[in-house]
C-alpha cells in the first residue's frame, strides 16, 4: 500500500516522457512535402506552356514563400563603414574621458 503512489506516480511521469514515440513525433517540426513544394519558376514555365491558367497561376503563385529582398553591396559597404565610424568615435570619446579622470587626480 505505501509503495502505491509512488508506482502510479512513476507510471504516469514515463508515460508522460515516452509519449512523443508513441504518437511518432519528433522535437523538428516537419517538412509538409506535396504539391505545393515547387519553385516559382516551374509555375511560371507551367503557366507559360498552358498547363495552368491565370487564375491557378495566381493562387498557387499566393502559396508560395516571397524570396528575401536583396541588400546591394554598396548599402553593406556603407553599413560597415558607419559602423567602423561609430566605434571609432567611441573609443575616441574614452580616451578623452580617461585623460580627464587622470588630469583630475
Amino acid at each position: 500500500m505505501n509503495y502505491l503512489l509512488p508506482l502510479v506516480i512513476g507510471i504516469a511521469a514515463l508515460a508522460f516522457i515516452t509519449m512523443p514515440l508513441w504518437n511518432g513525433a519528433s522535437g523538428a517540426p516537419r517538412l509538409k512535402r506535396g504539391p505545393l513544394l515547387v519553385s516559382r519558376e516551374q509555375l511560371e514555365l507551367d503557366r507559360e506552356l498552358g498547363k495552368i491558367d491565370a487564375a491557378e497561376y495566381d493562387e498557387l503563385d499566393a502559396l508560395l514563400p516571397r524570396p528575401a529582398p536583396r541588400v546591394s553591396e554598396g548599402a553593406i559597404e556603407n553599413l560597415i563603414g558607419a559602423f567602423r565610424r561609430k566605434r571609432r568615435v567611441e573609443r575616441e570619446v574614452e580616451a578623452e574621458v580617461l585623460v580627464a579622470r587622470a588630469r583630475r587626480k
